[in-house]
């Protein structure tokens, strides 16, 4: 689901006059938020590090805020904002939730096997 919005809030971003308020902006935000989740799988599973995945997922979170704040307030386009707002609304919770893990648990790709 939250991919499915991110990718309707970019189509319809992207049919909008080139010249909105805002919407380069966003567009950029969302470019670092793709590359940002294309390599949270890296960065947690394959190098199975919770310390990286807390460090991807951090980052990712504020995008995805400042993503819908920007539609809201830069835009001006509701449309945009209800797609981006899952992805907001669950970076809310897998921020903290990542810190925790990254906390709680055994990392071995920082602090050795």
């Amino acid at each position: 689901m939250n991919s499915a919005g991110l990718i309707a809030a970019s189509v319809r971003l992207l049919n909008l006059p080139a010249r909105t308020p805002g919407r380069n902006e966003l567009l950029r935000l969302q470019a670092a938020g793709w590359v940002l989740f294309a390599s949270f799988d890296a960065a947690y599973f394959q190098l199975q590090s919770p310390i990286n995945a807390a460090i991807v997922t951090l980052p990712y979170s504020v995008i995805s805020w400042a993503s819908l704040l920007t539609a809201v307030h830069r835009v001006h386009d509701h449309s945009v904002a209800w797609a981006l707002a899952p992805t907001a609304v669950w970076t809310a919770l897998a921020a903290p939730l990542s810190v925790a893990q990254a906390c709680h648990n055994r990392d071995p790709f920082w602090l050795g096997h």
